[in-house]
C-alpha cells in the first residue's frame, strides 16, 4: 500500500476513497429504493409511511460491524459478557420486527400511530444498551 501512496500520492488515494465511498452509498441507496418500491406496491401502503418505516430499519446494515466490535465485550472478564454480547447483537431483530409490525398495523388501521412499533423498537434497543452498560460496569 505504501508503494501506491508513493506512486500517486496520498491525496489522490484519499480522493479515490471518498469517491468510491460515495459511489458505494449511491449504489446501496439505489438497491434499497428499487427493492423498496416493489415491496411498497406489494404491501399496498403509501410511500411516506413505507419510507419512514424503512429509515427506522436502515441501521441493520451495520450489523456485521457491530458484531465484530461486540466480540471484545468479554475482554475484561465480566461474567455477564455472554449476556451482553447476545443482547447487543439482537438489535437487527428488534428493528426488523418493529418494521414488520408497523406495516401490518398500517394495513389494518391506516393511521400514523401504526409507526409506533418502529419507534418503540428503537426505544427498547436504547434500553438494552443502557442495561448492558450497567451490567458490564
Amino acid at each position: 500500500m505504501e508503494q501506491i501512496y508513493n506512486l500517486i500520492g496520498a491525496d489522490a488515494v484519499r480522493i479515490f476513497n471518498i469517491i468510491f465511498g460515495v459511489i458505494s452509498l449511491v449504489a446501496i441507496a439505489g438497491v434499497i429504493f428499487l427493492i423498496g418500491r416493489g415491496m411498497q406496491k406489494r404491501l399496498k401502503v403509501p410511500g411516506w409511511f413505507f419510507w419512514t418505516a424503512v429509515v427506522f430499519v436502515l441501521p441493520v446494515f451495520a450489523a456485521p460491524l457491530l458484531m465484530y466490535l461486540s466480540v471484545f465485550i468479554g475482554d475484561n472478564g465480566n461474567k455477564y459478557a455472554p449476556l451482553g454480547f447476545m443482547l447487543i447483537n439482537t438489535y437487527a431483530g428488534w428493528l426488523i420486527g418493529g418494521f414488520i409490525l408497523s406495516i401490518r398495523l398500517y394495513q389494518k388501521y391506516s393511521k400514523v400511530y401504526s409507526l409506533l412499533p418502529s419507534v418503540l423498537s428503537w426505544v427498547v434497543y436504547a434500553m438494552i444498551i443502557c442495561f448492558v452498560k450497567y451490567i458490564m460496569s
